[in-house]
Order: C-alpha cells, then sequence, then structure tokens
C-alpha cells in the first residue's frame, strides 16, 4: 500500500504538471523537487524543532511549515523562469536515480545471503546444542488429549513490576492485582526479564531457551534482527501446541516481528497501518496529521484488539492466542478513562519515558481493559483457559544522562537495570496446585512455557536457572549477565 500510494502521487504529479508547464525536462525536475520537499519534511523538521530565532521559538508546524512551503515556492518560480537548456540537468539526474535503485538492490541482495547463512548455521547450531544438552522434551504416555483448554498469551508492552511502580512512579497497583487475585490468578512478584529488548525478550521466552548464542552467530557489533523475528514467528512453543491439535491464533500489534505472522492458522487485524506507514508518516509531509492519522491507528488497533480477544472464544477449537499489545508502553494515546490524550507525542523511546503521569495514565486505563478482558474470557469460556498475562520488559524513565553524563542505555546504573528488567507477570492456571511449586516468585519468561507445559502436557522441560541480561539498541547481542543486580532484595 506505501508503494501504491507513492507511485500514484509521483504519476499524478507528472500528468498534473505535463498540462501546466508544456516542458518534458521541467516536469521532470518539478517532480523531483517536489518528491525531495514531500520525502524530507518530517526528518527536517526533527533537525530544527526548538530552534530559537531571535524571540521565535520553532515549537510547532505552523511555524516550519511556513518557512518549507516558501522554499518550495522559491524553487518551483526558479525552475519554471529558468531559460536554459535542462536536458543535461534532467539526465544527470535520472543517471542518479538509476545508481541510487541499483545500491539499494545490491545492498537487499547482500543482506538476504548473510541471513540465508545465518538461518543455516542457526538450525544446525541448535540441533547440535540439544543435543549435547540431552534434554528430554517429550509428552508423557499418560497425558490426554480430552481436555485441551485454550492458552491465552498476552504480552503487556513495557508493563513494570509493582516494585517499580511504587519506587519510580509513587503508584501502587496493589487494586489491580487484588483483582486478578480475586479472579484465580496467580502473580509471581518477583519476576524478571530476560532480555530488556522486546524481540530478545520475545524470541526467548516462545522458545523456552536462552538466545546469548546469537552473539556467536553475528557477532556482538551486530543489529540484524532477522533471526530473533524468525524464532518469534516459528517458536517452539507454537508449533508445539500445533503439533498437539491447537489452532495459532495471531493479533496483530503494528509492530516488527508480532504485526503479521505467516505460519498462524488466523492472524487478527485490526488495522492495516503497520511500522512502515508510521515512518513513512514521520518522515514525510504527512507529519502534519501524524496526530490524526496515527494516533487514531493506534487507538483503535488496542481498542479491538481487547474487544476481538473477548470474543476469540467463539472459536470452539482448542486455541492458542497471542497478543502483544503495546500500551502501557508509549506513544501514550490513552488518558486514565481511556480516552484519548491531548498533544500526544508519538515517540516510542528516549525522554518520552520520562512523563511518568502519561505512563501511569496509560497503564490505568490498561488495567481496566485488561479486568474487561478476563471477566470476558472467564465468563464466555466452557473449559477454564490459561491465561498468561506478562510484560516483555520494565520501563526506562531513568535512562536519561545524569549530570555527570555517564549514565546512559550505554553505560546504565543499577537502579537502570532493576527498573528495565522487574517486570509484571500472572497466571491464570485451572487446577492449579500450588503446593507442587511448578510456578513461584521469581519466575522469568524463558521458564513460564516450562512450566505450563510440564503441568498441563506432562512434558519433561527441565527448568532453566532465571539469568537477566542488560543489553541496548546500539549492540542488542552484547550480553551482560545482570542477574545479582535484577534480582529482588
Amino acid at each position: 500500500m506505501p508503494s501504491i500510494f507513492i507511485l500514484s502521487l509521483t504519476v499524478l504529479m507528472k500528468l498534473c504538471l505535463r498540462l501546466m508547464v508544456k516542458n518534458t525536462h521541467k516536469t521532470g525536475i518539478l517532480i523531483s523537487v517536489f518528491l525531495i520537499f514531500f520525502f524530507t519534511y518530517g526528518a527536517a523538521y526533527d533537525v530544527v524543532i526548538g530552534f530559537r530565532i531571535k524571540n521565535l521559538i520553532i515549537d510547532s508546524h505552523k511555524f516550519f511549515i511556513f518557512f518549507w512551503c516558501a522554499c518550495f515556492i522559491f524553487a518551483v518560480h526558479l525552475i519554471i523562469r529558468i531559460k536554459w537548456n535542462l536536458r543535461i540537468l534532467t539526465n544527470f539526474l535520472n543517471i542518479m536515480s538509476f545508481v541510487l535503485f541499483v545500491l539499494v538492490l545490491i545492498n537487499i541482495s547482500v543482506y538476504k545471503l548473510k541471513t540465508n547463512d545465518v538461518k543455516q548455521i542457526d538450525l544446525t547450531f541448535e540441533r547440535t546444542k540439544n543435543k549435547d544438552n540431552n534434554e528430554k522434551e517429550t509428552i508423557s504416555s499418560s497425558f490426554s488429549k480430552d481436555i485441551l483448554r485454550d492458552i491465552y498469551y498476552i504480552i503487556l508492552d513495557g508493563y513494570a513490576s509493582s516494585s517499580t511502580l511504587k519506587e519510580i512512579y509513587d503508584f501502587n497497583n496493589a487494586e489491580f492485582e487484588k483483582h486478578l487475585i480475586s479472579k484465580g490468578f496467580y502473580i509471581a512478584t518477583e519476576s524478571r526479564s530476560n532480555y530488556v529488548l522486546t524481540f530478545l525478550s520475545l524470541a526467548s521466552s516462545l522458545n523456552m531457551k536462552y538466545i546469548n548464542f546469537l552473539t556467536e552467530m553475528l557477532g556482538d557489533k551486530s543489529k540484524d534482527r532477522k533471526i530473533p523475528y524468525q524464532m518469534i514467528s516459528n517458536s517452539e512453543v507454537m508449533n508445539f501446541l500445533k503439533w498437539n491439535g491447537y489452532k495459532f491464533i495471531h493479533f496483530s500489534s503494528g509492530w516488527g516481528a508480532t504485526n503479521y505472522n505467516k505460519f498462524a492458522d488466523l492472524n487478527v487485524y485490526n488495522s492495516r497501518a503497520n511500522e512502515f506507514w508510521m515512518i513513512l508518516i514521520r518522515t514525510t509531509l504527512l507529519r502534519l496529521f501524524e496526530n490524526h492519522f496515527i494516533v487514531y491507528v493506534a487507538r483503535k488497533r488496542v481498542v479491538s484488539s481487547f474487544s476481538q480477544l473477548g470474543k476469540i472464544n467463539r472459536i470452539k477449537e482448542p486455541k492458542f492466542v497471542f497478543a502483544h499489545i503495546i500500551p502501557p508502553h508509549p506513544p501514550y494515546i490513552f488518558g486514565a478513562d481511556c480516552g484519548p490524550v491531548s498533544k500526544t507525542s508519538l515517540e516510542m523511546s528516549g525522554g518520552v519515558w520520562e512523563q511518568k503521569r502519561n505512563y501511569l495514565n496509560q497503564l490505568i486505563c490498561i488495567n481496566k481493559k485488561v479486568e474487561m478482558l478476563i471477566e470476558s474470557i472467564l465468563l464466555q469460556s466452557s473449559i477454564s483457559p490459561i491465561i498468561i498475562i506478562q510484560s516483555d520488559h520494565g520501563t526506562a524513565s531513568t535512562f536519561i544522562d545524569s549530570d555527570s553524563g555517564t549514565a546512559s542505555w550505554g553505560n546504565p546504573t543499577e537502579k537502570m537495570i532493576r527498573e528495565r528488567t522487574r517486570i509484571f507477570n500472572a497466571y491464570y492456571l485451572p487446577d492449579f496446585n500450588e503446593d507442587e511449586e511448578y510456578i513461584y516468585d521469581s519466575i522469568t519468561p524463558v521458564n513460564t512455557f516450562r512450566c505450563v507445559l510440564n503441568y498441563y502436557f506432562d512434558t519433561n522441560y527441565g527448568l532453566l536457572e532465571d539469568f537477566s541480561y542488560y543489553s541496548n539498541y546500539d549492540y542488542p547481542y552484547k550480553f551482560i549477565n545482570v542477574t545479582g543486580i535484577a534480582k529482588y532484595d
């Protein structure tokens, strides 16, 4: 769709300008100028926002768009009035466009070749690893398929632990937790994430394994996400459950690896806009309308996801339902009453985490939606389901440069590490005997499905030691073991 939009825009411009200018070379140059101004507006706005010109501060689009349009009109006027032969310039622009196109194709081809090689190494590496570990992961002969409970795995992105909410946000989340407990949930009060970035955390939890081997395969300077994305899409948990008669239902999140899953029996879309659309809007002239378009789409996706999750039990077959809900993670698009937010910031990282009040308001809204969802699922399920509500990582409100300039993502303090690793982790496990200690307070996501599958499917997955690893976006595979720091006192 974005490609069709861009192509249609270019063709429309060409047809209109041909009628108006009646000069092929000038038409081509004018189209190029328009596309440059159209596609660079958002990036240019990000550069100049906050600039001061005497007593005028550029802090909104209304100032910058005036300057941008003036520059565009001047460029158009200059091209129309010019009397030179523009054939040489047109040919030069055509050649440059072709060269850039070829370079993009070469980069894509090289990337594909590299990642295909990595994929083959990945499979070999994992087979050897499992063979060496001699880990038995088989179903007991006593397992019966007479009762296959629906399994809901709901990720609330960036949902902080109760301790973080109390210590850093000065917020008591006890009311929400008490409500879940009254419904039969077990809350792992000392849970930590195994990894602090979403794509690493989900790749680990959905495959019930640590993924530190990616450092050896990709190198600690790599930013390539292809293998973790593949592990999220084609996970061990999904394959196990499908093999045992489950349908896999995947809810679109609008984000990378969890926007669409080709291995799902059903992809539930609540909006067709994805990450590419968001980038297109933020970097182009469409940035002027981002608050109207992106906020509307993002809100619709979340509201519809909760609504559809409450109705998905109409599918009578046993099902594994995976839903990655972006809130309470930024951007902040919900108030505490779940209404729209004025002056919404659409940033997803960086300083936006400092907006603690906005984060709390969004979390309060999500709490309400989760409570209503649980009521709906439990009320309409003929067989009590398994429900896992879990965050992939904690918050990052303390991840700002300190006065000394030393505290950052690349050099985090212990307080930062604790905030980022401590997570919310709740389980609804029917007929579960707490005395058997399958689930425990300090459980981490890597052991979530090991425990669940062992208990309900009589598998023999051994529990792994609960480690927490820190890495940052610049070096995602440069893992640092921070278990000692992340553990609760």
